[in-house]
């Protein structure tokens, strides 16, 4: 097992992938957002 500042390779791979994952969401969530709002701020308009 190699270890990398006293943490163990395989809580690196978890910690990166948690991070990917936390980001890759957090995109759509926002996107998600962005547009839900741009088509409320549409549906006002009329």
């Amino acid at each position: 097992m190699v270890v990398v500042h006293g943490l163990p390779i395989e809580m690196w791979q978890m910690i990166k992938w948690v991070g990917i994952m936390v980001t890759f969401f957090g995109c759509i969530y926002f996107l998600y957002k962005k547009v839900s709002d741009d088509l409320t701020k549409d549906e006002g308009k009329r």
